[in-house]
C-alpha cells in the first residue's frame, strides 16, 4: 500500500486515464505547483501546448516500450500514435443524410485502431517527476546534451502534437545509448544535485521538502525511479526494441 503523503508531497493523480504502474510509480509523489505554472515554465522552454484542458490535471510524462514491429507500424503510420498511447478514437459523425431520415450514430460503425495500444507492463509512468528527473539527470532545466536529456529531447518526433509536443521516438540504437548512461549516475550524485535553491532558480516543476526527513524522503523515492529507468531502458536494450517517449 502507499504510504501517506506528508505534507510536502501529494499523491499522483492521473485524470486522463488510469494505468497501472510498478510499484516505485504507484507511490510516486508529486509537487504542489499548479499546472497554470507548470504550463507558463513548458511555453517558456519553448513548448507550448495545443490542448486546453483541465485545471486540475497535472503534465505527466510516459515511457512505452515498443517492439521493433510496432516500431515499424509506427513510422508508416505515425498519425495512430493515439492509438498507441490509448487514446479512444474520436466518435464517427452522422453525416448530413443520416441525420434527415433519422439514423442513429449507435448504427454506424465504430473507427478502428490502426494500431493496437502498448500494454499496461511496457509502460513505465514517470507522472510529475519527469521535469525534477530531468534536471537531476541532464542539469538542465531544458533540452540539453544527449543521451542525459533524453526526456524531453533527442528521437524521432512522431504524429501530430497531442498537447506539450509530438511524442518522441527513440529507436533501438538510442535506446541503448540511454541504458549506457544510465548505468552511471549514483545515488550520492543525485543527492548532491539536488539543491533546493538550484532547483528553484531553474524553476523546476517540483518543489524540495523543506525539512531534512522529508528532503530526504524525496531523495529515495527519485533514486528508486531512476533505478526503474535503468532497468527499463536495460530490458528495451537487451530485447532490440525501442522507446516512445511522451510528455502530456
Amino acid at each position: 500500500m502507499c504510504q501517506t503523503p506528508n505534507k510536502q508531497l501529494q499523491q499522483t493523480v492521473v485524470g486522463r486515464r488510469v494505468r497501472a504502474a510498478s510499484d516505485p510509480f504507484h507511490c510516486a509523489h508529486a509537487a504542489r505547483w499548479t499546472r497554470n505554472r507548470a504550463a507558463a515554465e513548458l511555453r517558456r522552454l519553448g513548448v507550448t501546448p495545443s490542448v486546453r484542458r483541465p485545471e486540475f490535471m497535472s503534465i505527466l510524462c510516459s515511457l512505452y516500450r515498443l517492439t521493433e514491429q510496432q516500431s515499424k507500424n509506427l513510422l508508416v503510420f505515425p498519425e495512430a500514435v493515439s492509438d498507441l498511447l490509448g487514446y479512444a478514437p474520436p466518435p464517427t459523425k452522422s453525416s448530413f443524410l443520416s441525420r434527415i431520415f433519422g439514423k442513429s450514430r449507435n448504427d454506424e460503425p465504430s473507427p478502428r485502431r490502426k494500431l493496437d495500444p502498448v500494454v499496461e507492463s511496457e509502460t513505465l509512468e514517470l507522472n510529475q517527476a519527469w521535469h525534477i528527473l530531468h534536471y537531476l539527470l541532464s542539469g538542465s532545466d531544458a533540452e540539453g546534451e544527449w543521451p542525459s536529456a533524453f526526456i524531453m529531447s533527442g528521437g524521432h518526433k512522431i504524429g501530430p502534437d497531442l498537447g506539450y509536443g509530438p511524442a518522441r521516438l527513440l529507436n533501438t540504437e538510442l535506446s541503448k545509448e540511454v541504458a549506457d548512461f544510465l548505468s552511471a549516475p549514483s545515488r550520492q550524485a543525485l543527492n548532491a544535485a539536488y539543491v533546493a535553491q538550484d532547483i528553484q532558480a531553474a524553476k523546476i516543476y517540483w518543489q524540495v521538502a523543506s525539512e531534512p526527513n522529508e528532503r530526504q524522503r524525496q531523495i529515495e523515492e527519485l533514486w528508486s525511479m531512476v533505478q526503474d529507468m535503468r532497468t527499463y531502458f536495460d530490458r528495451t536494450a537487451q530485447a532490440g526494441s525501442s522507446i516512445l517517449v511522451h510528455i502530456y
